[in-house]
């Protein structure tokens, strides 16, 4: 049975929803209170209770630890912790696990005068860098740093093996007998958070949403707006080359990477089932030819998809989320002219305010 004190056991499809463990944090804090409120409320509802206790375990940062728990104490009623679990299932979980199979982005100011894929193949990486970035340039600028491989299955990339540039050369290495397999430039925060909300909600839920989203990425993650506004979720360091089933896996959290201590850029691959990625190397290490041009993959991106993973798996919440997305989606409470705006300002109110 998976332990999360350590933190370090892979997960297998035997060990979802796991209960949560003896409190590990130090008498009379605040942390200590608040977990001790969600393995109370387990008992009521396993699935949310779960879900609070492991947004306390799992958070990445400190100061994120301190948050839930003084999220989850303003809670004075278990009606109000059944609200605080299902915001932070949809400021958390939904907006951080794709729906359906991964496919790649499209830029995100697609013009017919940007220049194609293959033509940016052989652009040196000082002429990638130069301007707005967006989706296609990011995509090469992370085959060139990711060695034109799936940065955790090793294939090479199809597209760029078959009309091979001087770039390519370059940058591949051996290539004898090494498989070849399509990929993606994978983004580790998503490039849909904050992009086409407003598709699926009215402008004022949207706004609501968006900002719920947003300071859970700061408050929970350390990850501040001007990283990834706009064009700059296509940032060099918010990019993996991922093969398209190791895309999938990843963006919907049924893969993971967490930091190995004291090994600076290095990971250990987690499984939510030890079947996804079968036979591949558990250790990944990230290496670039130029840190500051082709940066490596953000620590930071990468805690935060991993903690979100962790959660959805652990506190068995990942079962409910397909559910729970097409609820909110179909449901008749969310009115076209935004007037219904109370509805979800009511899940993410006391969410968004408790600082």
């Amino acid at each position: 049975m998976l332990q999360v004190a350590t933190e370090h056991q892979v997960l297998t499809s035997t060990t979802m929803s796991v209960p949560l463990p003896a409190n590990p944090f130090d008498a009379d804090t605040a942390r200590h209170g608040a977990y001790a409120r969600a393995v109370k409320y387990q008992e009521i509802d396993p699935v949310d209770g779960r879900l609070l206790g492991y947004m306390l375990l799992c958070a990445p940062l400190e100061t994120g630890k301190d948050w839930v728990a003084r999220s989850i104490i303003s809670c004075s009623e278990d009606a109000d912790l059944a609200q605080l679990s299902h915001s932070f299932m949809q400021v958390f979980l939904r907006p951080m696990r794709a729906r359906g199979s991964s496919t790649p982005m499209t830029p995100t100011h697609a013009h017919p005068s940007r220049p194609s894929f293959e033509a940016l193949q052989s652009a040196s990486v000082q002429d990638l860098t130069q301007g707005k970035r967006y989706y296609k340039a990011a995509k090469v600028m992370a085959l060139k740093r990711d060695c034109y491989r799936c940065v955790l299955t090793g294939m090479i990339d199809v597209a760029s093996a078959r009309k091979p540039t001087p770039h390519y050369a370059m940058y591949v290495g051996n290539t004898a007998g090494v498989p070849q397999e399509h990929t993606n430039g994978a983004h580790i925060i998503p490039a849909h958070l904050n992009q086409g909300v407003a598709d699926m909600l009215s402008n004022e839920i949207a706004r609501f949403y968006t900002g719920g989203v947003l300071t859970a990425l700061e408050l929970f993650g350390g990850i501040q707006l001007k990283e990834l506004n706009g064009d700059d979720l296509h940032r060099t360091d918010n990019m993996m080359t991922l093969s398209l089933s190791a895309h999938t896996h990843f963006d919907q959290l049924n893969i993971w990477l967490e930091a190995v201590p004291d090994n600076p850029n290095t990971y250990t691959l987690r499984r939510a089932n030890p079947a996804y990625l079968l036979g591949y190397p558990d250790i990944v290490t990230f290496t670039t030819t130029d840190p500051e041009l082709l940066p490596l993959p953000n620590p930071r991106y990468l805690a935060y998809h991993a903690a979100c993973a962790r959660i959805a798996h652990m506190s068995g919440i990942v079962e409910y989320i397909e559910q729970y997305i097409q609820d909110v989606e179909n449901s008749d409470t969310l009115a076209a002219d935004g007037s219904s705006a109370d509805w979800l300002c009511t899940r993410l109110g006391r969410f968004i305010s408790v600082r």
